[in-house]
């Protein structure tokens, strides 16, 4: 059973991170956002690398205003390719955040978990930590949390995905699943806790937004204008279901605790 409820994503990271001291630690955002790299920042980390995947300025544009707000001067935002061993030395970071990222690999590098995290490994420090948080796909719901909110985000994935910035959707995956995997990379003390996230009807609205926003870079004006039929109804039958009370804004998230070998 979940053990809390959270109403925002940024209360949901506060208290994840919450055990872990990173004052004076190295440490890296893997799959940053500004939400992830805001709450990293809070625990005024020695220095901080927050990656985006090559070309995914939707993710490395609002890292970065991120750190023009904390002026953080040992930080950085990096376009690379976690698939890569060699995009940092081993043994580069004292702490690592995957936050939503298991999910959105597929988008970019599909079935590339396993070597993610096993190069993850490899980037920690002996004894350091890594902390992961995705989403929990459940039985008879729509992958991706609430349905109708999981309709109004996969419009957005759909032009992502048309206009070849992604080479296939995003999936959820169990956190059981994942877990097994850091355990037969050699992760230690891996731990797995749920949690309740709540969305609220605002959560609508700045999917709506985002939506569009991925809509409009398409190059197909018919694309473009049917896309946003969809997105415009979906959101109007959003309102509907709330309205009438019908509209179910549990989702379920996992959070992984694991450490690398001291």
């Amino acid at each position: 059973m979940p053990a809390k409820n959270f109403h925002s994503k940024p209360d949901l990271l506060e208290a994840a991170l919450a055990p872990y001291d990173l004052a004076g630690k190295r440490v890296l955002d893997a799959g940053t956002g500004h939400m992830s790299a805001r709450a990293l920042l809070r625990k005024k980390p020695a220095s901080a690398t927050l990656v985006a995947a090559p070309g995914d300025e939707r993710k490395a544009k609002p890292a970065r205003e991120v750190l023009a707000e904390f002026r953080a001067a040992e930080a950085k935002v990096v376009l690379g390719d976690l698939t890569d061993i060699e995009l940092f030395q081993r043994g580069s970071f004292d702490f690592i955040l995957a936050d939503y990222l298991i999910g959105e690999i597929d988008c970019f590098s599909p079935s590339a978990q396993f070597p993610i995290l096993r190069n993850l490994y490899a980037w920690l420090s002996p004894g350091a930590g890594l902390l992961i948080i995705d989403i929990e796909p459940t039985p008879g719901r729509a992958p991706g949390g609430a349905a109708t909110l999981a309709d109004l985000q996969y419009w957005g994935q759909a032009a992502n995905l048309l206009s070849r910035q992604w080479r296939t959707l995003p999936r959820d995956y169990e956190g059981s699943l994942v877990a097994s995997w850091l355990e037969a990379i050699g992760f230690q003390t891996v731990r797995i806790d749920h949690c309740e996230r709540i969305l609220e009807p605002k959560d609508a609205k700045e999917l709506h937004e985002r939506a569009l926003r991925c809509i409009s870079e398409l190059a197909n004006e018919n694309l473009r204008v049917g896309l946003k039929h969809e997105v415009d109804e979906t959101l109007a039958r959003i309102d509907r279901e709330q309205k009438s009370g019908l509209l179910d804004l549990t989702q379920i998230n996992y959070i992984i605790r694991a450490a690398k070998t001291a």
